[in-house]
């Protein structure tokens, strides 16, 4: 059986960012998952437009499941795109944020638009590490009816 493509969408301007990404990647592919990583096709950090561009949708594209950090009290533009754009070509998408600031004035977690969109499915378990997060991203994953 051929593994699963999950696409992490996120943010990945700052040290910590990256880090995060990272070790949410290798966490997820220690569970038999291959993890497309945005900044992992940077290799020079700093990607043109066009480049950020053809690099995100290509892989949004080509992956089984867009997982999604929704975390900050607004949510990253790139992401919020990138899952929208998975939506729309009929990806699940995983959203997750541990991030306890309200985003929204409305009864979600994060903009309505985000939380109930066709084929969005939101992490809604708490977690304390990177390790527990990817296991209920796993969890998520293989249960498909969530």
């Amino acid at each position: 059986m051929d593994k699963l493509v999950l696409y992490l969408a996120g943010p990945l301007f700052t040290m910590a960012e990256r880090a995060f990404n990272k070790a949410l990647a290798v966490a997820l592919e220690a569970r038999g998952y291959v993890a497309l990583l945005p900044q992992e096709f940077f290799p020079n950090g700093q990607p043109t437009a066009a480049q950020a561009w053809d690099v995100c949708i290509s892989n949004v594209e080509k992956c089984d499941v867009v997982v999604a950090n929704l975390n900050g009290p607004d949510p990253d533009s790139g992401t919020c795109f990138e899952s929208g754009y998975g939506c729309a070509k009929g990806k699940r998408v995983i959203a997750f944020r541990d991030d306890w600031r309200k985003a929204d004035d409305l009864d979600a977690p994060v903009n309505a638009m985000l939380y109930k969109g066709e084929g969005m499915q939101y992490v809604a378990v708490p977690y304390d590490s990177v390790d527990m997060l990817a296991a209920a991203i796993d969890m998520y994953v293989k249960d498909a009816t969530l």
